[in-house]
């Protein structure tokens, strides 16, 4: 799903907001959610998942062309690990 397609939805739900509303408020929680995880803290949304920043150490890659080694450095990635109703929601129909 695409940011249009959220709003869209949004605007399909709440049909009296304006679409320039709705996609300030669409944009203000993703600037608030990134903020946050900009400042290391993690996001717990109930019933669909956790969002979290980690840490992962230097350590030595291949260039898959060449096969010379190359040092990576450390990295700051985010992970998302879904919440108990999300996997319920999604396995209903196995």
């Amino acid at each position: 799903m695409t940011r249009a397609e959220l709003i869209s939805n949004i605007l399909k739900i709440y049909p009296s907001l304006s679409p320039a509303l709705a996609g300030a408020m669409v944009s203000k929680i993703f600037d608030v959610i990134i903020g946050k995880l900009a400042e290391g803290h993690r996001i717990e949304i109930r019933g669909f998942g956790t969002f979290a920043v980690r840490h992962r150490p230097p350590r030595i890659g291949r260039n898959p062309k060449t096969g010379v080694r190359v040092p990576i450095g450390p990295v700051k990635v985010v992970s998302f690990h879904t919440g108990k109703q999300l996997k319920t929601w999604i396995n209903e129909d196995i």
